[in-house]
């Protein structure tokens, strides 16, 4: 078993203890009713990834590496009122890579520190709209023409994002400041959930040296979920992600399916959701992600 699935595996089995120990708390949109009780949330995520990535050589060899990551993205969130909030996103990588007919070898990788400002409203009792900013800061290491060990955290970086369906690839692209803004609808009609969002998302080259100067993408989604009872709820989402580069305009483009079951019981919640493609033109492909998630409100 590799280690990023043994990883994984390991916190299959804690996320779900420690949210049932602790006041775990429901999806971000939905947690604000409790902000002036515990206006603190630490949020830790999972995610097992797979990819396969597409290297463009100086010398113009083309090499298809295949990516096993494990993420680990804690999440710092301080809600002032019901409204306004601001988080802290720390994301980490390990994994393997295996090119073509080699042997796997190991890396670890730091993705890009990022802050986030978000501001809510209810227009009605059951839609609630939710803008949201964000920066990136240049933190994560890797370079797609450097050493080898550059090379190699920037494909485990690339296959990562990917691997959680392009939704957060500002927080893996090596060598880049990423900034987005965002718009998240949420709709509770009775037992029914229907969520909507979309965002737009800018990285530019910090050090002069990559292949594409910025990368401009739109990602949007929709995501419609039902209460069965019990405290389970299931849902299923679709996102497509499109992106404008001067390499190459369309070597981005995917489209995944995102099916989610989530688990309450009083304060406490677990969620497991899964990512796999459908369509896409990307140098990136094969993809497949699976993410625990659990929190703690303080």
């Amino acid at each position: 078993m590799s280690a990023p699935l043994r990883l994984t595996c390991v916190a299959v089995i804690a996320l779900p203890a420690l949210a049932l120990a602790s006041t775990a708390a429901s999806p971000r949109v939905e947690r604000q009713q409790t902000a002036d009780d515990a206006p603190w949330l630490a949020d830790l995520r999972v995610r097992y990834g797979l990819a396969n990535v597409e290297a463009h050589h100086e010398d113009g060899a083309i090499t298809h590496t295949r990516t096993d990551s494990a993420t680990l993205l804690l999440t710092f969130r301080y809600e002032f009122d019901h409204r306004f909030g601001v988080a802290l996103f720390i994301p980490f990588v390990v994994g393997a890579l295996r090119e073509e007919g080699g042997a796997p070898r190991g890396v670890d990788a730091f993705g890009n520190l990022a802050a986030e400002a978000s501001f809510s409203f209810r227009p009605t009792d059951n839609l609630l709209l939710e803008p949201r900013g964000l920066l990136a800061l240049p933190t994560a290491r890797g370079d797609e023409a450097g050493s080898p060990g550059e090379v190699d955290r920037f494909l485990l970086l690339r296959g990562a994002g990917f691997s959680q369906g392009s939704q957060e690839m500002a927080l893996f692209e090596a060598g880049r400041l990423g900034g987005e803004v965002a718009l998240l609808a949420l709709w509770t009609p009775g037992r029914f959930l229907v969520r909507a969002w979309l965002k737009f998302e800018a990285m530019f080259d910090v050090r002069g040296d990559l292949k594409d100067p910025a990368i401009v993408e739109s990602v949007g989604g929709v995501v419609m979920g039902y209460e069965m009872g019990l405290g389970l709820r299931a849902s299923l989402g679709l996102t497509y992600n499109r992106p404008w580069t001067s390499h190459e305009p369309r070597r981005f483009e995917a489209g995944t399916l995102d099916p989610a079951v989530e688990w309450r019981r009083g304060p406490a919640s677990v969620a497991l959701m899964a990512v796999l493609p459908i369509f896409g033109n990307s140098t990136v492909s094969h993809t497949f992600g699976l993410s625990l998630s659990g929190a703690l409100r303080f």
